[in-house]
């Protein structure tokens, strides 16, 4: 189990209505939190993932990962010490390549009326390439330094400004001119050093990945605390955006027991002390099981205590979070009449002196031999919001945005996942993932088929399937896709058919 786990943590819509990004949920590959053996395509990029292109994790591994031990029969290489062999002679420069070409048709309420194939709400061609670069040096046993930059299409992105002098040629005129340029669409994913003191204490600084929870499902709470960027339902295991930080780990010799210390600035304009984020765990193994113990501070933020844990036998394996959290940020809704025409029905308070509870529950099987991986798991929220609907939650946010929080807008959820390569033959992948807002009672369905003609060339036929009431969660998010103010299908449920070809992707 202790392996298993191990790979799922290498392996690496909390927020979703974050800039209503649902158009890219169309028909995607599920893939495991350890992905299972054989050809896997992803046919369009996660609804959750960062919008900043080429997924791939830049865990630590990549950087302190397990060298190769080489040794010479030769009384003098057989007695060097076994640290000269950690560190790297050159600098390592590698990466990947992601493209391919899409098409996507949707079509609205299709559960309330016969589909006229030939007449969808959407049609679209959808290229997509997206790159990233990691550099690797190691030029000590106690130092080394990882970066990794990422882009995807479109390659520049156009950013307006204002001045006060403008261009010369008018500055004469006086006055306020907006000027538009174009910057490359090129992010700084991850930079951050890693040392260590005598060798006992380690540390890590710069912008890094800070994934101290043990869930690599659907739901990550613990993650969810210094993340950036939304878990990808595509790659729930895949690494997560981490801010700048500070990260300490001391482990007991003799024993499986670690502590950590970080301390995180959030990622926001001119952030002051009261804003920096401060949390400490220790974990230790009991026979086949971890169990870890947490906190959170923030002057600005609200306090946490966090109780984790992982076990299991076989190929089977269970993990849990519970987070305690005193306080909220969330603006809590209540049904009201709006007071003009387009408000929407809602007003909204916070609720600081409060305890909240939240929790998921989890497990995942993965049959090597088999090629199978299923993973199923629960998310409790106690900060879902309750008696208005998605749809009017997300229109009051659209109008609100400073009251924008990255939580979960129900109360409970469930989700899963089925993955199994070489079906029937070789060059078939089967996949398909579900997530359900069981408060509201919406589902989101996303089947997939890939047929691998090479190692650089497959082929995807996928779907995208939202059901549940008018208003709910998951049609209102897809609805964003296709709904406008004179066709009155915000809400709607929703079937999106797509054919994707990946073409030329891996890593290098």
């Amino acid at each position: 189990m202790r392996s298993a786990h191990r790979i799922l943590r290498a392996a690496g819509l909390t927020a979703a209505l974050a800039a209503f990004s649902v158009a890219t949920l169309g028909a995607q590959t599920a893939s495991p939190p350890a992905a299972s053996s054989g050809a896997a395509a992803t046919t369009a990029a996660s609804p959750a993932a960062s919008s900043q292109g080429a997924a791939g994790s830049s865990s630590d591994d990549s950087l302190f990962g397990a060298e190769t031990v080489t040794q010479s029969a030769t009384d003098a290489t057989a007695s060097a010490p076994q640290k000269d062999f950690l560190k790297y002679d050159v600098t390592k420069v590698g990466g990947r390549i992601d493209g391919s070409l899409g098409w996507t048709a949707t079509w609205a309420d299709p559960w309330a009326k016969t589909i006229d194939p030939s007449s969808p709400i959407v049609n679209t061609l959808s290229p997509s390439l997206s790159g990233a670069v990691k550099i690797t040096a190691k030029p000590s046993t106690d130092f080394g330094v990882n970066m990794e930059f990422r882009t995807n299409n479109p390659f520049t992105a156009a950013t307006t400004s204002s001045s006060q002098t403008a261009q010369s040629g008018l500055a004469s005129l006086g006055g306020s001119y907006a000027l538009t340029t174009n910057i490359p669409n090129i992010t700084v994913w991850s930079l951050y050093s890693k040392f260590t003191w005598n060798d006992t204490l380690n540390f890590s600084f710069g912008k890094q990945p800070l994934a101290w929870g043990v869930s690599k499902s659907f739901f990550q709470p613990a993650d969810d605390i210094f993340a950036l960027s939304a878990v990808d339902y595509t790659n729930t295991g895949a690494d997560r955006q981490g801010p700048i930080a500070f990260k300490a780990q001391y482990g007991i010799p003799l024993t499986m027991t670690n502590f950590y210390f970080y301390a995180g600035v959030p990622d926001k304009t001119n952030p002051v002390l009261g804003d920096m984020r401060y949390a400490a765990k220790a974990e230790t193994s009991i026979g086949n099981s971890e169990v870890a113990v947490g906190g959170y501070y923030s002057w600005n933020d609200h306090p946490r205590a966090l109780l984790m844990g992982t076990t299991g036998f076989g190929n089977l394996n269970f993990f849990g979070e519970a987070i305690g959290k005193w306080g909220s940020e969330r603006y809590f809704l209540s049904p009201a009449t709006p007071a003009y025409p387009g408000l929407p029905a809602a007003t909204a308070a916070q609720k600081a002196d409060q305890l909240w509870f939240s929790g998921t529950l989890g497990a995942y099987y993965i049959d090597s031999d088999n090629n199978i991986t299923v993973t199923a798991s629960y998310y409790y929220n106690g900060e879902g919001q309750a008696g208005v609907s998605s749809e009017t939650y997300f229109t009051y946010i659209s109008l609100y945005p400073s009251q924008f929080d990255r939580m979960h807008f129900g109360t409970h959820y469930a989700a899963a996942s089925f993955s199994k390569a070489k079906l029937l033959v070789d060059e078939l992948t089967f996949s398909v993932y579900g997530i359900g807002d069981l408060s509201d009672q919406s589902f989101l369905v996303a089947p997939s088929l890939t047929w691998a003609f090479f190692d650089y060339l497959n082929v995807a036929l996928g779907s995208t399937l939202t059901f549940g009431p008018d208003g709910s969660e998951y049609p209102t998010l897809m609805s964003t896709t296709f709904a406008t103010r004179s066709n009155n299908l915000m809400g709607k449920p929703s079937a999106s058919v797509s054919l994707t070809a990946t073409l030329g992707s891996g890593a290098f």
